[in-house]
C-alpha cells in the first residue's frame, strides 16, 4: 500500500484479535501489547457487538495520521467472510440480523483517508444469541 501523500511504500496500522470468552472469562491472545484488541460480546437476539482498541502506528512504527475508519468482515465459516460494513473512527459496532445459534467470524482491518486497507486482524468467533 502507498500512502496518499507519499510516493513510498506506507503501510497502514493492522489490527490484531483478543477474543474474550466473556461466559468463561477465558482469553485467547494472539497479539502484541501495541496493536489493537478486538473484543466480541452479545448485545441481543441475532446481534453481536464488537469494540476495540484504535491503533496508534503504522506497520512502520510512524505515527498514524490519516486513519478514516474501519473495516468489519464477517461470515459463518473460518476464513470466509461473505459480508463486510465500513464504519468510521468509532471503535465499537453492533452487527444485527444475524441468525441465532450460528457462530460468526469477524476481522477488523484499518481504512486510511485514500481508502487503503490495512492488513486485517485475527479472527475473532462468537455465537449469536
Amino acid at each position: 500500500m502507498r500512502h496518499p501523500k507519499s510516493r513510498s511504500p506506507k503501510n497502514i496500522a493492522s489490527c490484531s484479535v483478543l477474543l474474550l470468552l466473556l461466559a468463561g472469562c477465558q482469553a485467547t491472545d494472539s497479539s502484541s501489547a501495541r496493536d489493537a484488541v478486538l473484543v466480541l460480546d452479545t448485545s441481543g437476539p441475532g446481534r453481536i457487538a464488537l469494540h476495540w482498541n484504535a491503533p496508534t502506528t503504522n506497520t512502520d512504527d510512524t505515527a498514524i495520521e490519516d486513519l478514516a475508519g474501519y473495516r468489519i468482515r464477517y461470515g459463518t465459516s473460518s476464513g470466509v467472510y461473505t459480508q463486510s460494513v465500513e464504519i468510521g473512527i468509532a471503535t465499537t459496532t453492533t452487527i444485527q440480523n444475524l441468525t441465532s445459534g450460528t457462530i460468526y467470524f469477524f476481522t477488523v482491518s484499518a481504512l486510511n483517508s485514500s481508502g487503503e486497507e490495512s492488513d486485517p486482524s485475527n479472527e475473532a468467533s462468537k455465537s449469536a444469541p
